[in-house]
């Protein structure tokens, strides 16, 4: 997106309305930057990453480590038509490591899945993939939001198990698991799967 465009747009969103209740409140970590705004497919949304110097807490008290190929840490969303914004997160605690826009054909997205890392569960003071995962679902304009699997250590993937169903796949402490997504209403419910032979819960 042009800057001017990007600029007419943030002018936009503070006059016309990004909920106040969704704004991220991090006074103490400057450092962000909004990148280009870009359409869900088949939606009037746009949506822009904010990608920031990532901040953790150790024994040794605050520290921060940079990332050199950007850490996303909240995504604004602005409705076209609605002319609202919101962000995905009320703070910019989280790390986003992944997005995958779920369609109902080729261009129309119906749910939008992002994969998180909110804590840091291998105590190597950064936010990584190596860390305990979860998946996070929210509408194609930012609403609903809502955990579809708390945690998670390797993605399996997903497949579509009928026009309003999609199976998400994954591994937790070596044993596989899966979760139903209604495109419908973003309601789930877990699949089952059997546990593998052998191995103590």
């Amino acid at each position: 997106m042009p800057a001017f465009l990007a600029t007419a747009l943030l002018f936009m969103l503070a006059i016309g309305g990004c909920r106040a209740d969704a704004a991220p409140d991090d006074s103490d970590a400057p450092e962000v930057t909004l990148q280009d705004f870009q359409r869900v497919a088949g939606t009037p949304v746009l949506t822009a990453d904010l990608g920031a110097r990532v901040t953790s807490e150790s024994s040794r008290g605050r520290s921060s480590y940079s990332d050199p190929s950007g850490a996303t840490v909240n995504v604004l969303f602005y409705d076209t038509e609605a002319r609202q914004g919101r962000w995905l997160f009320p703070s910019n605690a989280a790390r986003i490591l992944d997005r995958r826009d779920v369609t109902a054909g080729e261009t129309d997205t119906r749910a939008v899945v992002y994969t998180v890392v909110a804590r840091d569960t291998d105590g190597d003071e950064q936010l990584t993939a190596r860390d305990e995962r979860s998946l996070v679902v929210v509408s194609p304009d930012g609403t609903g939001r809502r955990t579809l699997v708390e945690r998670f250590d390797s993605d399996l993937g997903d497949f579509r198990v009928s026009p309003e169903a999609v199976v998400f796949t994954y591994a937790f402490e070596g044993q596989p698991a899966a979760v139903e997504l209604n495109l419908a209403d973003l309601s789930s419910r877990a699949v089952a799967l059997p546990r593998v032979p052998g191995v103590d819960a």
